[in-house]
C-alpha cells in the first residue's frame, strides 16, 4: 500500500490524478483540528494562569481543565498525523480513525460535564438550601405576626346563623365586597364561609346561561341546594377554609391549607384552633405567599 507521500505525488514524484483515500483525509483534517484546538487551549491556559483573582481555587481548576484537555487533544493530533504519514495499510489507518473519534468524544463529554453539570448541581444546591431556609423561616414565624385581626377584617359579613347566611343575595355580596373575598361569620364570630368574587360570578353566569334564574334573585341558599355538579363544586369552595390556633406557626398554616385541598386559600385563627370558636385572625394564601418571599 502506498504511503501518504506516494498517494499525493505518485511513485515518480509527479502529482497523480487519483485523490487521497478518505481515511487519510479524515485523519489529516482531524489531526490538524486537534492540534489547533490544543494550541488554542494552551494559549488560554498561559494567558489566564496568572489571573487567579479572589477565588483562586476556581481559577486554578479551570486552568488545569483547559491545560489537560488541550494537551491531551494536541497529543492525539500529533499521533494522528504521525500514523497517517508512516502507515502502509488501510487497516492501520482505520484503527487510528476508530480510536481518535471516541477519544475526542470523551474529551468533549468531560468538558461539558465539568462546566455544565457543575453549574446545574450548584443551582440545585442553592434551590434546596433556599427551600430549607424557607421551611425553617415558616416554622419560626408565628401566625400572629402576619394575620389580619378579626376587628380589622374589611368587608366581613356578619349574620345571626346559617339560615340568615343562606338568604344572602349573591349579586349584593359580589357588589359590596371591598376585596376579592370576604368571610361570612355567625353571631358569636365563628367562621361559616369565605365568598370569593370569582366564585360568585361563575355561579351567576352559569345560572344565566341555563336560563333558570335572574341574577338579582340568586342566594347562597340557591347555590347550596343546586343539584348541578358544577354548582356543588362552587359550594364546596365556599366551605374550603382551614383553622389553626393562636400559637400556630406559618408552617402550620401551610400544612392546614394543604390538608384541606387545592381549593383552600384561607385559614382562620380561632380561639382553640377549631371552627367552633370565634375568629381571632385571618390569613389568606396571598399573605402566606408574601411572608414566604420575605
Amino acid at each position: 500500500m502506498m504511503s501518504m507521500h506516494s498517494v499525493l505525488l505518485g511513485e515518480s514524484g509527479a502529482r497523480t490524478s487519483a485523490g487521497p483515500e478518505w481515511p487519510t483525509l479524515t485523519i489529516f483534517f482531524l489531526s490538524i483540528a486537534a492540534i489547533a484546538f490544543g494550541v488554542a487551549a494552551a494559549y488560554m491556559f498561559f494567558r489566564n494562569v496568572g489571573k487567579v483573582g479572589g477565588n483562586w481555587r476556581e481559577s486554578v481548576r479551570e486552568c488545569l481543565a483547559i491545560a489537560i484537555v488541550g494537551v491531551g487533544i494536541l497529543i492525539v493530533g500529533v499521533l494522528g498525523i504521525f500514523a497517517m504519514l508512516v502507515a502502509e495499510d488501510d487497516q492501520f489507518r482505520d484503527k487510528v480513525v476508530s480510536a481518535i473519534f471516541p477519544l475526542l468524544g470523551a474529551w468533549v463529554g468531560a468538558v461539558i460535564a465539568y462546566y455544565f453539570a457543575k453549574e446545574n448541581l450548584e443551582a440545585a444546591t442553592k434551590s434546596t438550601k433556599a427551600l430549607l431556609n424557607l421551611d425553617e423561616r415558616l416554622r419560626q414565624t408565628t401566625v400572629s405576626e402576619i394575620m389580619i385581626d378579626f376587628s380589622e377584617i374589611d368587608g366581613k359579613v356578619e349574620v345571626a346563623d346559617e339560615q340568615a347566611a343562606e338568604a344572602l343575595k349573591v349579586s349584593e355580596l359580589q357588589q359590596d365586597m371591598p376585596r376579592n373575598r370576604a368571610p361570612v361569620v355567625d353571631g358569636p364570630g365563628r367562621p361559616m364561609f369565605v365568598v370569593h368574587k370569582g366564585t360568585l360570578a361563575e355561579y351567576i353566569s352559569g345560572k344565566v346561561a341555563e336560563g333558570q334564574a335572574t341574577p338579582a334573585d340568586l342566594t347562597l341558599g340557591d347555590l347550596k341546594n343546586d343539584n348541578g355538579t358544577w354548582a356543588k363544586t362552587l359550594w364546596d369552595k365556599l366551605k374550603a377554609f382551614a383553622t389553626v390556633g393562636p400559637k400556630a406557626t406559618l408552617a402550620d398554616v401551610k400544612e392546614a391549607m394543604r390538608s384541606k385541598g387545592k381549593d383552600c386559600a384561607d385559614v382562620f385563627v380561632t380561639q382553640d384552633g377549631t371552627p367552633d370558636t370565634p375568629i381571632v385572625g385571618w390569613v389568606t394564601n396571598v399573605d402566606l405567599g408574601r411572608a414566604s418571599r420575605a
